[in-house]
């Protein structure tokens, strides 16, 4: 794998083509473009769309329900400032042929570091491309000093608990009235029924401690189903 290049889109400035990676990690990450768009045609399997943020409020492209699924995973998971599709093409010669790759999302993190992510299918992840493709974002990732992983399918019990919390990303109402009460709970490790108890009305006081789960204020087993009888936690 030789002669690694970059190319890219910044908001109001000409587009940079084949540059060093080195210059990635000299620029706002957060004002990079998608260097391209999901397409869409008749009969295709795949359904693209656009997923709204909720740490940074704005909304980024997909191009398969897999892909809007991993949106919804990070945006739980991390700690972000930007989430950026199609953000970058990396272009490479391998074996004496030229090729290049557009990895899926580029998140820059409110630590000062990103996580560089392609999305593919389990059934795909030994693809010699795909393979090949993913040792490239490795390289590049460890270059600047970035995270990078391949996210395939989520389990069904995960991808349930995020679905689930992903309807209370959104502040709710009486946020402030409960939530040092709902965290002081969790800090001794009650159930969710537990922590609800004597608190009213439960219809304002469970939207609350959905939401605090959501931003990872309040941690739970994510592997496990969420009920009344989960298991809180405060998160470190």
């Amino acid at each position: 794998m030789d002669d690694i290049r970059v190319s890219f889109l910044l908001q109001n400035e000409e587009p940079v083509v084949r540059a060093e990676v080195d210059l990635l990690g000299r620029i706002d990450l957060c004002k990079l473009l998608s260097v391209r768009s999901p397409g869409a045609r008749r009969s295709q399997k795949n359904i693209p769309g656009f997923f709204w943020m909720a740490q940074t409020g704005e909304h980024v492209k997909y191009e398969s329900r897999l892909e809007m699924a991993v949106l919804k995973s990070v945006d739980h998971e991390r700690a972000l400032v930007g989430a950026i599709a199609q953000p970058l093409i990396l272009s490479f010669t391998q074996d004496g042929k030229k090729r290049r790759h557009t990895p899926d999302f580029l998140f820059p993190l409110k630590d000062g570091g990103a996580l560089l992510v392609n999305v593919t299918p389990t059934r795909r992840l030994t693809n010699e491309r795909n393979r090949l493709n993913f040792k490239l974002c490795e390289v590049v990732s460890d270059q600047l000093g970035w995270e990078y992983v391949t996210r395939n399918e989520p389990t069904p019990t995960y991808a349930a608990n995020i679905n689930w919390l992903n309807g209370y990303r959104r502040p709710p109402w009486l946020l402030d009235r409960y939530r040092d009460e709902l965290l002081k709970r969790a800090t001794d490790q009650l159930t969710v029924g537990e922590a609800l108890r004597d608190l009213q009305p439960d219809a304002f006081v469970r939207p609350v401690l959905f939401h605090l789960m959501w931003t990872r204020e309040i941690g739970f087993d994510r592997n496990e189903l969420l009920s009344d009888n989960t298991k809180l936690q405060r998160e470190v």
